[in-house]
């Protein structure tokens, strides 16, 4: 029951809202004001008189709300209630049931389970808005659980509020939720200091954060990715405020005290990077302090997860780093790598050493390949004979998606059970948050090795069961990338060529890249609909401005074959009559008989 609800013979598609407080009501009434069939049911029946004026559906009991509707959202007071409705409420087929409830990851976790084990399809779903705010532009709503459920029901949610997926993982919404109020209270925290600090002098509180500390806060909310950088690569050696500097003097304690105000808010972070230094990281980035409160490699629930047997085939960086994180997750890892010796580190952090390829295939539940290409790959799994028979292989090998899907037909006459996948980030980042990985291929296949594949990255996303999906989305951000690095690389030639030092150039490049944060979103956006509004940026204006670029290039003798194939390409744009329309038309002149 997951296909998309929009495109159904059912229209408009229907919903049921199960929870009628205020949170529940602002829900349903966004949903009947789209004009879906609304079905809403509340333990207090009269709460629902309000919304069937409007237009909604009032159900008998909680079995008439299921039933009623593909999509039924639970918004009641908290996760104890919703395992209730869901007690009394009848099993389906694949009724896709979206928990809002407000609770912990382990909550919802739990709610999906039991949900799933009646025969729902299950989001679980943190609302980051106020009653008020539900169906405006401000509203926002965070999903976890299955993406094929959320993908099919996006549309009808996205009224609600700018409906995003951070995960798989049943609890992420969840967490996601926690995290970013934990964020605004340790704001209000800091806000509620500062105003008694002010007021103790006898300042206006409100003039001082009009005028000063709202400007002060907005200048520094852009140092937190900076910050989140190290955090999620566990590097604070970066600094331009050494920790030690921080503490040197508690002038924030000292001023409270005098003033007569508490420093209970402020005093225990100053603890903690007190502590920091005195562990021995004063010359390092404040944002260390994280490490006090979970440090690097702990991950929730992870003594009580079962093991599961892995063999990493190729001890290259990256498969030497992913064996390296399966290890440290708790796994059994057996290696393999056609020259031996490339695995002596893992074997003393706990690794088997496989002697043939067969060996390493039958020793384990799940095999991972990262090979050079998919020809070795194959070569490789080829070895293995009769042992592949049956086995369930992710082959993490870069190569095109035609290659993948031919590895995936070929490994389908062993009846491997097979995904194709693609790393996007460094060795450096594999088992940390930063990293990614992308995977295509069956469903079922990826719902057995999902917790598995977990342990190499903090996101790792299912694009779909096309075993040649991962790939292409590979090749298209690699030819991003290096198009990118290549453009860097002449515009630090040609910075050089007339005088500038790189390192003078570099943080205004940066500034430039930071640019792209909107511009890719909006020309995605563009190309999908056919339309490229040039008000801003013509391709007219970008080829004047090209041009100026490769006639320096030429004046100073420096390689500009990259910067003149994009001034050919837009050139011939304008000579074909676009050049008033946006640069997104750029990607339409690309593709076979298009212009």
């Amino acid at each position: 029951m997951t296909d998309d609800l929009t495109t159904r013979s059912t229209t408009p598609p229907t919903v049921s809202v199960i929870g009628l407080g205020a949170m529940g009501s602002a829900l349903a009434a966004a949903f009947v004001d789209a004009g879906f069939v609304t079905t809403v049911w509340n333990r207090t029946a009269g709460r629902a008189d309000a919304l069937v004026v409007r237009g909604a559906r009032a159900a008998d009991d909680l079995t008439a709300a299921f039933a009623a509707s593909d999509l039924v959202v639970v918004c009641v007071v908290n996760q104890d209630a919703a395992r209730a409705v869901l007690d009394a409420a009848p099993a389906s087929d694949g009724r896709i049931v979206a928990n809002l409830t407000n609770g912990t990851p382990q909550e919802a976790a739990s709610f999906a389970a039991a949900a799933r084990d009646r025969g729902h399809t299950t989001l679980n779903g943190g609302i980051m808005a106020v009653p008020e705010l539900i169906g405006g532009p401000q509203a926002s709503v965070l999903y976890s659980g299955s993406r094929e459920a959320y993908e099919s029901t996006r549309d009808v949610l996205a009224v609600l509020g700018r409906p995003v997926h951070v995960s798989e993982d049943d609890g992420a919404a969840a967490l996601y939720d926690l995290s970013l109020l934990a964020g605004m209270y340790g704001m209000l925290g800091g806000f509620f200091h500062a105003a008694a600090l002010v007021r103790s002098a006898g300042h206006g509180v409100e003039s001082f954060t009009e005028d000063l500390l709202v400007p002060w806060l907005s200048a520094m909310l852009g140092t937190l990715p900076g910050s989140a950088r190290s955090i999620d690569r566990g590097d604070y050696s970066q600094t331009g405020s050494p920790l030690a500097m921080q503490v040197a003097n508690d002038s924030i304690g000292e001023a409270s005290i005098a003033q007569g105000v508490s420093a209970e808010l402020y005093a225990p972070l100053h603890d903690l990077m007190q502590r920091r230094v005195d562990d021995g990281h004063g010359s390092e980035d404040m944002a260390g302090v994280v490490e006090l409160l979970h440090p690097l490699g702990r991950t929730a629930g992870a003594t009580s997860r079962p093991a599961t047997s892995v063999s990493v085939l190729g001890m290259g960086p990256m498969g030497r780093a992913l064996a390296g994180a399966l290890l440290a997750a708790g796994h059994e890892v057996t290696v393999w790598n056609r020259t031996p010796g490339r695995a002596e580190e893992l074997v003393r952090d706990g690794a088997r050493e496989a002697i043939s390829v067969a060996e390493a295939v039958t020793a384990s539940d799940l095999t991972i390949v990262s090979v050079i290409d998919d020809a070795a790959a194959r070569e490789i799994l080829e070895a293995a004979g009769s042992a592949l028979a049956a086995a369930t292989v992710v082959n993490l090998t870069a190569d095109t998606p035609h290659r993948a899907r031919a590895m995936a037909d070929w490994v389908s006459e062993s009846e491997v059970a097979y995904l194709d996948g693609a790393v996007m980030t460094p060795t450096t980042t594999i088992g940390r948050p930063a990293a990614l990985v992308l995977v295509s291929g069956p469903r079922d296949v990826y719902a057995r090795v999902a917790d598995v594949l977990a342990a190499l990255a903090g996101t790792v996303t299912w694009l779909g069961e096309d075993p040649g999906r991962a790939s292409a989305y590979d090749l298209a951000l690699l030819d991003l990338f290096w198009t990118t690095v290549s453009g860097y690389a002449h515009a630090l030639a040609l910075a050089r060529a007339e005088g500038v030092a790189p390192s003078d150039l570099a943080p205004y490049a940066s500034g430039i890249v930071a640019i792209m944060d909107a511009v890719v979103p909006e020309m995605a956006a563009e190309l999908e609909a056919g339309s490229y509004p040039g008000d801003e940026a013509s391709v007219a204006s970008a080829a004047a401005t090209m041009a100026h670029v490769v006639e320096v290039s030429r004046e100073h003798r420096i390689d500009g074959s990259v910067i003149e194939a994009a001034a050919t390409l837009a050139a011939k744009v304008v000579a074909d009559g676009h050049g008033d329309e946006g640069i997104a038309r750029l990607a339409v002149a690309l593709e076979p008989g298009r212009g």
